[in-house]
């Protein structure tokens, strides 16, 4: 009903209806119509830079590079990697083995933010992998399948090689076509405007909107464990 009722109003035997029919055959994009049931079935992977300048190692203020695995049965952030602009492959197959193991809890976090306070099934959790006891709620998800694009990082050897050692099929995008990886793409945008502008020197979207002072700016390793939180 639905579709009808958005369908343009076209009169029937209208050259117009004849190309709403060619319009309704083009072929879906990739992966549309197949929705994960169940978590790791497909995980979406890309980086990009983040809204917000951080001061590196020689105090010098810059832009990060922010890498992200998402799972799209339930949209969890798998692990998410902050770098200096220029991510490595390295970084990439680094971000794979973070999705792997438990988030450890770190001092000053809160108590509600541990696995036990949850609604993840902690005793079975703890029974399986001891190292539960001390981690954050973040779920452990091992991918079945990971979308990429065509980034130099994610096809190197260095990244695939990884995948495959893990047993994780890995799914090109394809070329500029966002919406093969949508998931991963809204939470970008997600993080952008609702982590980003509330951290110390926020650079925004717009020129228009940044600040020129970065003397507030957080070190990589101290936005990272922001992030983390």
């Amino acid at each position: 009903i639905v579709d009808h009722l958005t369908r343009p109003l076209i009169l029937a035997g209208s050259p117009g209806e004849a190309a709403q029919d060619q319009i309704g055959e083009q072929p879906a994009a990739q992966g549309e119509g197949e929705t994960p049931a169940r978590p790791g079935e497909q995980v979406q992977i890309d980086s990009t830079p983040i809204d917000v300048l951080v001061l590196l190692d020689n105090g010098v203020p810059a832009r990060a590079d922010l890498t992200i695995a998402v799972d799209v049965a339930t949209r969890t952030i798998c692990a998410a990697l902050l770098r200096p602009v220029g991510t490595k492959a390295v970084d990439a197959s680094l971000l794979l083995a973070k999705m792997l193991v438990p988030e450890p809890m770190r001092p000053g976090w809160s108590s509600a933010l541990r696995m036990s306070a949850s609604v993840l099934p902690h005793a079975r959790l703890l029974d399986i992998d001891a190292r539960m006891e001390q981690a954050a709620a973040r779920p452990v998800i091992v991918p079945d399948m990971i979308v990429i694009d065509h980034g130099k990082v994610f096809v190197s050897e260095t990244f695939t090689r990884a995948c495959d050692r893990l047993g994780v099929s890995v799914q090109p995008a394809r070329p500029r076509t966002a919406t093969d990886k949508p998931i991963v793409e809204t939470t970008f945008e997600a993080i952008n405007s609702l982590f980003c502008q509330h951290v110390a020197s926020y650079t925004s979207y717009n020129t228009t909107r940044r600040g020129t002072d970065a003397s507030g700016a957080f070190t990589l390793p101290e936005l990272q464990d922001l992030l983390d939180e």
